[in-house]
């Protein structure tokens, strides 16, 4: 599994490394946990580019706190980690016993339905990249 720094982060996500930072900050107050080196920098793995990436778009939307994008992702990407170490008991894939609420599925459904928003609005602008790079 590939490594990475702040400044990789950055460069992958497109967001400055202040934003890694501040992002991280967040993600660690809702209770998820980097990876240290051992001089204490935290060390990025190939799934947080994804979380950053996912960060970075709910953000962008001005929707949501990002104390709240934080607590969002912190629990989805700490049921992923759980749902790794459980899977792999012995060698052997662990059943799936995960019981979702209501409130839990309401609110992958409303992560959802923004998440496909911010992909309309990404394709719309892509689109309009395509005509202003025609028109010149």
């Amino acid at each position: 599994m590939k490594e990475y720094q702040s400044s990789q982060i950055a460069g992958i996500v497109g967001i400055s490394v202040a934003t890694v930072r501040k992002y991280a900050q967040y993600m660690e107050k809702a209770g998820y946990m980097f990876l240290r080196n051992e001089s204490g920098h935290r060390v990025f793995l190939d799934k947080h580019i994804l979380l950053f990436k996912e960060f970075n778009g709910l953000s962008k939307t001005g929707n949501l706190s990002l104390g709240h994008i934080a607590n969002t992702l912190a629990a989805k990407y700490n049921d992923l980690k759980t749902e790794e170490n459980d899977n792999h008991i012995g060698g052997e894939a662990a059943p799936d016993t995960t019981l979702i609420d209501k409130a839990s599925k309401d609110k992958i459904a409303l992560t959802d339905e923004q998440y496909n928003s911010l992909m309309n609005k990404l394709d719309k602008l892509a689109t309009l990249d395509d005509i202003v790079e025609q028109l010149e």
